[in-house]
């Protein structure tokens, strides 16, 4: 349009599914005055790295209705004081990997909860395709990293410090993107 945007409109199918399936690879190609570009949409919702691929690839994330995950648990009111545990998913196992949404729920949350705190502020969340970078080159910023599992184990990790009393504090850093073209923000 006038202002720059470029849209398109894909109609559901007969049946009222979406025209792209639920966890379809999907890129952006532009075919532009200085040549074809491919991208990750900046507003992708899951992106992965495939096994023996350099760039990510975006996932079109629309699970069927039976595999969202429904939040039991309100979030906590704000305490007087705040008491923040500052933690990022992969490094907080006691094993040298990479850890999950998964066990960071199970294992690290109760921990924080024994320890005092009522708030845990998460590091580092947001999509990044250098793992050495501490999380700070995002590539999407709408979608939090693969690394650690999928947007409903975040939700079910949310959800758990929900039913603790914990407050869940997100690290978004708008100010720091990754240069990459082909699985980042750049030339957007």
């Amino acid at each position: 349009d006038d202002y720059g945007v470029w849209e398109i409109f894909l109609p559901n199918n007969a049946d009222g599914s979406s025209a792209i399936p639920h966890g379809s690879r999907v890129k952006i190609r532009m075919d532009t005055p200085s040549g074809v570009k491919d991208s990750i949409s900046a507003w992708i919702k899951f992106s992965v790295q495939a096994p023996g691929e350099i760039p990510f690839n975006g996932i079109y994330y629309d699970p069927p209705e039976e595999e969202k995950y429904v939040f039991q648990h309100p979030q906590p009111k704000r305490p007087e004081s705040l008491r923040i545990y500052e933690s990022h998913i992969g490094m907080s196992s006691p094993e040298p990997k990479i850890n999950s949404y998964a066990n960071f729920r199970d294992e690290v949350l109760p921990r924080i909860k024994r320890l005092g705190y009522n708030a845990v502020q998460i590091m580092a969340i947001q999509e990044h395709s250098y793992y050495a970078s501490f999380g700070y080159h995002v590539t999407n910023f709408f979608a939090p990293s693969s690394r650690f599992g999928t947007p409903e184990d975040l939700k079910s990790l949310i959800d758990r410090a929900h039913e603790l009393g914990l407050l869940v504090l997100m690290d978004i850093v708008h100010s720091h993107s990754s240069n990459n073209t082909l699985d980042g923000l750049n030339g957007f």
